[in-house]
């Protein structure tokens, strides 16, 4: 049997069809929360609530969806901005610092002193990414904790990429300023 295209399945479940709208749920859950869950520094309720609000806009608004457009990559978006939508909201994010999740496995080796300094760098980097505006903040974590390029990027946030970019190295510009050396070298921005 043939898989059915999202874009066949979008218009079946735009007329009604309750197996399409199953199957694109489906198909794009786990995506959709994964992100909506990275985005929002892994608060389980909120991204499980963002993901549901995801899926009921795109699948009330099937009728616009236009002809070639990627139904995954349209609801990936539309929580993207719901979630940019909590931050603006100044809803607590939670964002993990990329150094700390690379040590989870050596938390059970640390002492008292080296987990205090693990904490309070991880406050630090929160505190900061809080302080940058919301396309910055959403275009960092997409970048280092999705693992996007800057194409992807652009696409999801509907801006050109040398756009993204840009947001991209004045959020890196503004964490460097506000953290001095407590963040380490390393990311690789080329792509």
């Amino acid at each position: 049997m043939i898989e059915e295209t999202d874009s066949r399945l979008a218009g079946r479940a735009a007329r009604g069809d309750r197996e399409a709208v199953e199957e694109l749920v489906r198909r794009h859950h786990q995506a959709v929360y994964g992100l909506a869950l990275r985005l929002l520094g892994g608060d389980e309720h909120s991204a499980w609530d963002a993901t549901q609000e995801a899926f009921l806009r795109a699948l009330g608004r099937l009728s616009t969806l236009k002809g070639k457009r990627n139904f995954g990559g349209w609801v990936r978006k539309i929580a993207v901005n719901l979630c940019l939508a909590k931050f603006t909201e100044a809803q607590r994010l939670k964002p993990s610092d990329p150094n700390v999740l690379a040590q989870d496995h050596a938390v059970d080796q640390q002492g008292p002193q080296e987990l205090n300094e693990t904490a309070e760098r991880k406050a630090l980097l929160q505190e900061a990414l809080q302080a940058l505006g919301s396309e910055q903040q959403a275009i960092l974590l997409l970048r280092y904790q999705e693992g996007l390029r800057y194409r992807q990027i652009a696409r999801m946030m509907g801006m050109r990429e040398d756009l993204a970019r840009y947001h991209a190295s004045q959020g890196r510009a503004a964490l460097k300023k506000k953290l001095g050396k407590v963040l380490e070298e390393g990311h690789d921005d080329e792509v």
